[in-house]
């Protein structure tokens, strides 16, 4: 049920829209990421990395995504999980964690980390990755120097 409802997800983002429609509020959606991602990996004893680069679904066992479901996914999206950037490459973690949602109910807070930022997507937000910050279009930075502990308390 995750996994089918994230394609369709997925499949309905303008992707030649994404960072076109920066909005002040963007930033919250960022902050919202963190404070999941940060709290998930605390809870799991898991030390991340750059939050947008740390692959929880990897660390939890699911590295890849079956050509299966790729053939479900549009073109657009299908080239996004094959050759992520840095803020694509939560599509890829999000359907991961979508497919381990539909493995065993424990992995679902992993599918809440990444929807976030598959709402700025769906919104036409984006953001990129500045040295050592998010960076969100016409939003701002939220700096990633001490994220973890930063985000892990709040």
């Amino acid at each position: 049920m995750y996994t089918e409802n994230a394609i369709v997800r997925l499949n309905n983002i303008n992707w030649n829209n994404i960072g076109q429609n920066g909005h002040k509020k963007d930033i919250e959606f960022g902050v919202e990421f963190l404070k999941r991602m940060a709290k998930f990996c605390k809870k799991n004893n898991i030390i991340p990395t750059l939050p947008f680069m740390t692959d929880i679904p990897s660390l939890l066992g699911k590295d890849t995504v079956s050509n299966t479901l790729l053939e479900q996914c549009n073109n657009t999206v299908k080239e996004i999980i094959k050759n992520p950037s840095f803020s694509t490459s939560i599509v890829n973690y999000y359907l991961r964690a979508c497919i381990l949602g539909d493995e065993e109910d424990k992995y679902i807070d992993c599918i809440h980390i990444y929807e976030p930022i598959i709402l700025l997507f769906e919104k036409g937000g984006n953001f990129i990755y500045r040295e050592r910050g998010m960076s969100f279009i016409n939003s701002g930075l939220i700096p990633l120097t001490n994220w973890f502990e930063n985000f892990s308390k709040s």
